[in-house]
């Protein structure tokens, strides 16, 4: 019954053309009219169809486990749910350990942020005390009045790249080697291009050198991750990052990734030891 409402319009302005060519003049206003008739139709359909009223979409808000154990994201081949924004990555298993939930976090896409007490689950902190040693790297985070904070990331003790940290008023997530390249990008085989007086770094290695090992360093951060906080906190997420911790339950968390973020809550379910998302 709807075709007819888009057809009939179009035979009648066919007739016209053909068989009335005196009152071809107007044509515009009928051109107009048919449109209007169109649209009408299908809004109709629209509002009128059982499944597709205004507001209802098909996505999932809730999940619930058989079991003590739940588990979102993992191998993107092998997993059964991922998170709403479509990643499979981190990994985090979530189950019932009395009145909290125990997490289980993997992978290096995202960070997780329990909003309960504002504080991250995974991930290693970059302070000044406190350096961190990854692989054949080591990450130093430098703080002064006069040059800001920066990151630092060297080689045997020898300074590869130096990244000038901004400050943010918002927890923002970066992806590492794209950070990299941009804190390199004035790098040349005869040297660097400075533009500041009193706080260039001191590079030992020859320009040829530390263009081959920034290249090394990129690939490996390829899947790296780093997390600037309002507070100054710094912190450093890899593949091979895994961290167990507990939250009070309802376990209210956020996943950040540089691109976006999802909340979620964990919980057991009333008058039985199952876990609902």
């Amino acid at each position: 019954m709807l075709v007819l409402f888009f057809l009939l319009p179009l035979l009648v302005f066919l007739a016209v053309y053909i068989f009335l060519p005196q009152q071809r003049k107007n044509l515009p206003l009928l051109c107009g009219l048919i449109a209007f008739i169109s649209l009408v139709t299908m809004i109709y359909a629209v509002n009128s169809s059982p499944l597709w009223n205004d507001g209802e979409r098909i996505v999932w808000s809730g999940l619930k486990s058989k079991s003590e154990e739940l588990i979102i994201g993992g191998n993107a081949e092998t997993a059964v749910v991922g998170w709403a924004n479509g990643s499979f990555a981190p990994r985090v298993k979530a189950s019932i350990s009395g009145q909290q939930t125990k997490l289980e976090i993997s992978g290096s896409a995202g960070f997780v942020r329990n909003e309960a007490n504002n504080e991250y689950l995974n991930g290693e902190v970059v302070s000044v005390e406190n350096f961190q040693t990854i692989g054949k790297y080591d990450f130093k985070k430098t703080e002064s009045y006069l040059c800001g904070t920066r990151l630092n990331i060297l080689r045997n003790n020898n300074l590869l790249v130096q990244i000038n940290l901004p400050s943010t008023a918002k927890d923002r997530v970066y992806n590492l080697d794209a950070v990299v390249d941009r804190a390199a990008q004035n790098l040349s085989p005869r040297g660097e291009k400075k533009h500041e007086w009193f706080c260039s770094p001191d590079f030992k290695l020859a320009p040829l050198e530390r263009i081959k090992q920034i290249e090394e360093l990129k690939l490996v951060l390829a899947d790296a991750r780093l997390l600037l906080r309002a507070g100054g906190e710094i912190r450093y997420l890899s593949p091979q990052t895994k961290s167990e911790k507990a939250c009070d339950n309802p376990c209210r968390i956020k996943v950040l990734w540089s691109n976006s973020s999802v909340s979620a809550e964990f919980d057991k379910t009333p008058k039985r030891q199952q876990i609902s998302l």
